[in-house]
């Protein structure tokens, strides 16, 4: 049986096109996470001290918007007290900041600024 050198040739091609694109650097790509230094905003919804419950009103890579944390801080900025109903925001390490509490992600921060 004799094979045509167009259809050696059409083989070539196509085996070049099927593999031009692996190893090119078009991957999918991972969300880049900050660990060391992250911000979000949110609303006060339980106060106990200088322990508090917050509903995330802007998100960042590890929380997303509506969802409740535990929050510990040392001074507030911005007004005296802190009520139920604040907006507040706070910068973070997630690496030193954060851990478990009660099922609920617990962030301790020397300072969080009341709007």
């Amino acid at each position: 049986m004799r094979k045509s050198p167009f259809l050696i040739l059409l083989s070539a091609v196509l085996i070049v096109v099927l593999f031009a694109g692996c190893g090119s650097g078009s991957g999918p790509t991972l969300p880049a996470l900050d660990l060391y230094s992250s911000s979000l905003s949110g609303t006060v919804e339980n106060v106990d001290g200088q322990n508090c419950r917050v509903v995330i009103a802007e998100g960042d890579s590890h929380y997303d918007t509506e969802s409740v944390i535990q929050l510990t801080y040392t001074t507030l900025s911005g007004k005296d007290t802190l009520a139920v109903g604040d907006k507040v925001s706070f910068d973070y390490n997630y690496i030193e900041d954060v851990a478990d509490y009660n099922s609920l992600p617990h962030i301790t921060v020397d300072q969080v600024k009341v709007d």
